[in-house]
């Protein structure tokens, strides 16, 4: 072994980060696997003998720690702004136009060069690396353009975001921005490993990869396969051009992907159409394209709004449709005995997975569409997991087309149907039926309920099969031995469970409340009736008036509630649920005093926040949430797309605040 391990250290380090380098820019990298593992074994031994010759940029930080990592938020030294949309060609010929009136009136007149820079949109999320002095330093999402989550243990994973560029690289400060992405082969085994684990598939890949950048284990993150493609250099360079940016991008080591130089509108829309229809090869998905100014200097001359540069635009695709034959329609039973119809579809591609099923809704969608059995259909797919049925082509008829039939019977049970009053839906009122059974279970131990995580969807099926499981109840009295009986259940997993249904005793009274599964009661119902009524005694007994008071329950809210606890099956459920020990009383997560009595009302779609986590923030810190502006509400949260809401709140003059503004107040 060498007399310097810290040569030695640097020596390996190097020579396997620029092995990674040409790896994921498609060149060969000089090292066999074999090689590669056994210099890489090599680094990992020297740096546990000698740690403090561990650079921070070491390939061997890919791999991740086990501990945990919360995500403090920091401010961008440059704002991280989006860039506005164009979904028309008039819109992108304004763009064009407007950019030319802006160098028209600062004295610039474009020569023959081409004037814009086009890339492609990867549909995932956004990611600013900072380096200082060649080294990863520090990786921020975009937040809310002025400050972001700082995911720094977790960007160290991304296999082709270098831990340090290469020695050419200026000193100093470099910030280079991409898109971190989940490649549609990294996202399909995920969603495979889910499933073998019972648990629900993720819904697209951008929501996988935005998912797991947040994941508080890292190593979990490297697990994922994410990837990165940089944009944009924001210090550090003085290339004059974005196009020879992109170059200099590589040459540090990022990927970039493609892009072309364009001279006006009319290219630049011939290969945004080209792109579109090509979308599919690629192995991850896009939904746009962007143009940009290509000089640097111009970019700085036109500047920026508020929220966007003047001097780029994203021209976003129409949603990618696909054409296929109807073969049947099947009737799936929910956890509310609604019956869904379900088109059964000649298999077809489209965005990049292969499409069989799609859904229908209820029969009013297949009358308005004007569906028939063996019909070509054309699908469409914005984003969700089964696409949707967008239009019938009926001049491809072939006169062998047979009605769709509107079923009797359940499907599962065989008990008859009924279309109660004012809906559109068919439901199965059997409460017994197996399929509302299986699927109450799934909602009773869901994340926003008992969050009872280690009893997923398998097992459920497999406790209802066995008949273990008749009631949500039950599963307080599942015991080890009967756990062990099941196939594929080890000893270790059926502690897990018995653990996890444990813990479950001691949520707080608005997921149980959420998990009985009464008819109109979602989590932010749930969560005002349990802070209203404190104990589930006390909401069994309320009468219908005192329900329409409560923020959020309205009167076919408060009909539901009451109809429910009058059934003596649901109440016996109560009592066994009580009888397990399972607490029914509210239980409020205590915070700081900073929101005592201000009522809040949230619109729109915030930065970093979801509604839910933007509520729990306010409620733990004393404030409320209602769901419509008046003269009480004190202030109005708002993200973008905050629609009447805002209209609202500015008549009566109540204040509205951004998400920032919220994180202020509470000193976060």
């Amino acid at each position: 072994m060498t007399e310097d391990p810290k040569a030695r250290v640097l020596e390996l380090a190097s020579r396997l980060a620029e092995a990674n380098r040409k790896y994921y820019r498609g060149l060969p990298t000089g090292l066999s696997d074999v090689e590669f593992d056994l210099a890489m074994r090599e680094l990992e031994a020297l740096e546990r003998e000698w740690p403090q010759y561990r650079p921070d940029w070491s390939p061997t930080g890919r791999v991740g720690s086990d501990l945990g990592s919360g995500f403090a938020k920091a401010a961008h030294d440059i704002p991280m702004l989006s860039i506005s949309n164009a979904y028309t060609p008039e819109e992108l010929a304004e763009f064009e136009s407007s950019v030319r009136r802006g160098l028209a009136e600062a004295g610039v007149t474009p020569d023959g060069a081409p004037l814009f820079c086009l890339e492609r949109k990867i549909d995932g999320v956004s990611l600013s690396a900072r380096y200082e002095d060649r080294a990863l330093v520090r990786a921020l999402t975009r937040g809310d353009g002025a400050r972001g989550d700082d995911v720094t243990a977790n960007a160290r994973t991304i296999a082709d975001l270098p831990l340090r560029l290469p020695d050419d690289a200026p000193d100093g400060t470099v910030e280079v921005r991409g898109e971190v992405y989940m490649p549609r082969s990294a996202f399909e085994a995920l969603n495979e490993s889910l499933a073998a684990a019972g648990k629900e598939p993720m819904q697209n890949p951008r929501n996988a990869a935005a998912g797991s950048l947040k994941l508080r284990n890292p190593a979990e993150t490297a697990r994922r396969g994410l990837r990165f493609l940089a944009y944009f250099v924001v210090q550090g360079s003085d290339r004059p051009l974005h196009s020879d940016r992109l170059k200099q991008l590589e040459e540090w080591g990022f990927g970039t992907g493609d892009s072309w130089l364009c001279r006006d509108t009319a290219e630049i829309f011939a290969l945004c159409g080209e792109q579109s229809e090509r979308r599919g090869e690629l192995p991850y998905d896009i939904d746009g394209m962007v143009v940009k100014l290509d000089r640097v200097d111009w970019q700085r001359l036109l500047g920026s709004t508020a929220k966007s540069p003047r001097w780029a635009k994203a021209w976003k695709f129409a949603a990618e449709q696909a054409k296929s034959r109807l073969l049947s329609v099947s009737f799936q039973v929910g956890r509310t005995g609604a019956v869904t119809p379900v088109a059964n579809l000649e298999p077809v591609q489209l965005a990049g997975t292969t499409v069989r099923r799609a859904t229908l809704h209820n029969f009013d969608e297949i009358e308005r569409l004007g569906l028939k059995l063996g019909d070509l259909v054309v699908l469409e797919k914005g984003g969700e997991i089964i696409p949707k049925v967008v239009q019938v082509l009926a001049e491809e008829r072939t006169g062998a087309e047979r009605p769709i039939e509107e079923p009797r019977e359940c499907p599962v049970c065989g008990e008859e149907l009924a279309r109660p009053e004012g809906e559109v839906v068919l439901r199965c009122e059997n409460l017994q039926c197996p399929a509302q059974l299986q699927r109450l279970l799934e909602h009773f131990v869901s994340r926003d309920a008992m969050d009872i995580g280690d009893v997923g969807p398998q097992l459920i099926d497999q406790l209802c099969s066995a008949e273990m499981v008749r009631h949500p109840s039950d599963l307080y009295s599942l015991d080890r031995e009967r756990l062990l009986s099941l196939e594929r259940m080890g000893a270790k997993s059926a502690d897990n469970v018995l653990a996890a249904i444990e813990a479950s005793k001691s949520r707080s009274l608005e997921r149980l409340v959420l998990a009985l599964g009464i008819r109109h009661i979602g989590k932010a119902a749930a969560k005002s009736l349990a802070r209203t009524f404190g104990t589930l005694d006390r909401l069994m007994r309320a009468a219908p008036e005192e329900l329409t008071a409560v923020p959020d329950i309205g009167q076919v809210s408060a009909e539901s509630v009451v109809a429910w606890f009058a059934q003596s099956r649901n109440v016996a459920e109560v009592e066994a649920l009580v009888a397990a020990g399972v607490n029914v009383e509210y239980r409020a997560e205590k915070g700081s005093a900073a929101l005592e009595g201000l009522t809040f009302v949230l619109t729109g779609t915030l930065p970093s926040l979801d509604r839910a986590q933007a509520t729990e923030l306010i409620e733990k810190h004393g404030g409320k949430v209602s769901s419509s502006v008046s003269k009480k509400t004190d202030f109005v949260l708002a993200g973008v797309g905050g629609g009447s809401k805002l209209d609202k709140a500015e008549a009566l003059g109540v204040p509205v605040i951004s998400e920032d503004d919220l994180f202020m107040k509470l000193g976060m």
